[in-house]
């Protein structure tokens, strides 16, 4: 365990320096406007789905033509009804590497395209989705600020916001309005 943990920061200080050269400034409307593909990370965490709910249909309105994936834990079951309309890619145990990451031929499922934008809907971090949102290449990657989250992710949602979820709607909804449109 000592191992994995010293390997995990090793491969977080890998993702940090990522992080630090892609641009931190883009221009998000037009950016998102086009985006095709958008990663879902769903919660590792059984107890935060009922609050992700309203945020998969945040998802679907704001991106009603982009190919969505939802990739959760196989470990915990998810309703038909919750993914109608989504890709699930689910993953266990075998798909992790000895870091605990995303293994090789799980990174070539899954990033065989990739994606535009990837969210992140755990409230607490872990290393498996925090690996999986900077493998996935996505130049807009949002989820709750955290530590780690706070120098690898391109946008945050404070957890402590009231309604963190509807927070995280309105950023996406804010972020894909023309530039001229945002301070009205």
């Amino acid at each position: 365990m000592a191992m994995q943990k010293m390997a995990q920061s090793l491969a977080l200080r890998k993702y940090r320096k990522r992080a630090e050269k892609q641009a931190r400034s883009l221009d998000f409307s037009a950016h998102l406007e086009g985006v095709e593909r958008v990663l879902v990370c769903l919660p590792e965490a059984a107890e935060e789905y009922a609050r992700i709910l309203p945020a998969l249909a945040g998802i679907r309105k704001a991106f009603p033509r982009a190919h969505v994936t939802l990739l959760q834990s196989s470990a915990i079951p998810v309703s038909t009804e919750m993914v109608r309309g989504f890709q699930l890619v689910a993953w266990g145990a075998a798909d992790l590497d000895r870091l605990g990451g995303p293994g090789v031929l799980f990174r070539r499922r899954l990033f065989a395209e990739s994606f535009g934008l990837a969210l992140d809907l755990n409230q607490e971090p872990r290393f498996f989705t925090l690996a999986v949102m900077m493998e996935s290449g996505a130049p807009v990657r949002a989820g709750y600020a955290g530590s780690m989250r706070d120098e690898l992710y391109t946008f945050l949602v404070r957890p402590g916001t009231q309604n963190a979820v509807q927070a995280l709607q309105t950023l996406l909804t804010y972020l894909g309005q023309p530039e001229s449109e945002r301070w009205r």
